[in-house]
């Protein structure tokens, strides 16, 4: 709901946002925009309005061999017709060229070793990200020192 609020206030006609798979969970949320007056449609067509798109970064578990994509995802029934209607069109898709066979952790974990000051997460993400991520302090990283 947050996003879908920042994302009203911006003006562009085109934007692309890269979430790890695991966050299609939060994004398909059951009441989730309960507090939008136009309720999921209204949340959604804030955040995928005039050319947006979500590029999903693949998830592949190295314990059970499992890879979960925009392809495989499954929301929750009140949203299927909807996900389905932003796969078809493209405004759900992965991202291309991703080796998930070299991730064995999430967003989640990489979110969790910047706020703790583990320097492992740089190697989680690309260096220009990582310069990103530093310069302004995003997911609470805080300068050494």
């Amino acid at each position: 709901a947050e996003l879908s609020h920042r994302l009203q206030q911006q003006r562009t006609k085109s934007r692309a946002l890269v979430l790890g798979v695991e966050h299609l969970n939060t994004v398909f949320a059951p009441g989730r925009y309960d507090g939008f007056e136009g309720g999921v449609m209204e949340a959604m067509g804030l955040l995928f309005g005039g050319k947006s798109s979500l590029y999903i970064y693949p998830f592949s578990d190295q314990k059970n061999g499992n890879t979960t994509s925009s392809n495989n995802f499954t929301p929750p029934p009140e949203y299927q017709n909807i996900y389905e209607y932003l796969l078809r069109e493209g405004r759900i898709s992965d991202l291309k060229q991703c080796d998930t066979n070299k991730i064995d952790f999430s967003t989640n974990e990489v979110i969790e070793m910047i706020q703790s000051g583990d320097k492992k997460w740089e190697n989680c993400v690309p260096k220009e990200v990582a310069k990103l991520i530093k310069r302004n302090q995003f997911f609470g990283y805080s300068k050494p020192g």
